[in-house]
């Protein structure tokens, strides 16, 4: 019955995610932007554009992510094969991903997305 409940809880997750990775790609809801990043004298520190458009590749990602566990979960309890060893890695990976995603989107904003800023002169 555990396995049932994870299931659902995982499919769920991918389910959400997916609603919010479309919605980013269509047309946002406000809350979904709140966080949108500026310098202290108000200048944006990402392209709303760019920042956007990885927020929903974020989301896409995490949703087939929660999908394949979600999957991992239901062939464990159908094969009973070493469940808890099989569950235990396939939650390792789950993390694994999850955490370089994180990580890879944070180096994408900071290398492509970044608001170019202006360059002055130097007088010789």
């Amino acid at each position: 019955m555990g396995g049932v409940i994870s299931f659902f809880i995982f499919l769920l997750l991918g389910i959400l995610d997916t609603v919010f990775a479309v919605k980013l790609n269509l047309s946002p809801w406000k809350f979904l932007l709140a966080g949108n990043p500026r310098l202290p004298d108000g200048t944006r520190l990402y392209d709303m554009e760019c920042f956007q458009r990885a927020a929903g590749m974020l989301c896409a990602i995490y949703a087939g992510v929660f999908y394949m566990t979600a999957l991992f979960v239901l062939l464990t309890q159908i094969l009973c094969v070493m469940p808890n060893a099989l569950m235990a890695g396939m939650l390792y990976i789950h993390g694994a991903v999850l955490t370089m995603t994180a990580f890879g989107l944070l180096a994408y904003l900071d290398s492509s997305c970044q608001v170019q800023p202006q360059t002055e002169k130097l007088s010789e």
